[in-house]
C-alpha cells in the first residue's frame, strides 16, 4: 500500500511538472464495458514494473474511485506504459 502511495505521489509530481501536453500523453481514456473491473482494465493496460494490483490501484487513485465504484458506461483516465518508464527513471 505505501509502494503504490509512493507511486502515485512520483506520478502525480511528473504529471504536473510536464503540462498538459505531457499528461495527455501518458493517460488514456478507457470506456468501461459492461462486466469490466479495475482489476480487469489493469490487466489489459499492463505497466512495466507495476504488478496488477499495483496498476489497479494507480488507476483507482487517479480516478478517485473504489474497488467497487467503478460504473459501466463511464470513461476513466488509465495511465499508459510511459509513465511507468518515467516513475522508474526518478
Amino acid at each position: 500500500m505505501a509502494l503504490a502511495v509512493a507511486l502515485l505521489l512520483v506520478l502525480a509530481t511528473v504529471i504536473g511538472a510536464a503540462g498538459p501536453q505531457t499528461t495527455h500523453a501518458e493517460m488514456r481514456s478507457v470506456h468501461v464495458e459492461a462486466g469490466q473491473t479495475i482489476w480487469s482494465i489493469a490487466e489489459a493496460n499492463p505497466l512495466p514494473g507495476l504488478t496488477t494490483e499495483q496498476t489497479a490501484e494507480l488507476i483507482a487513485r487517479t480516478n478517485g474511485l473504489t474497488r467497487s465504484s467503478l460504473a459501466e458506461h463511464t470513461s476513466i483516465r488509465v495511465p499508459v506504459a510511459q509513465a511507468s518508464h518515467l516513475l522508474a527513471s526518478r
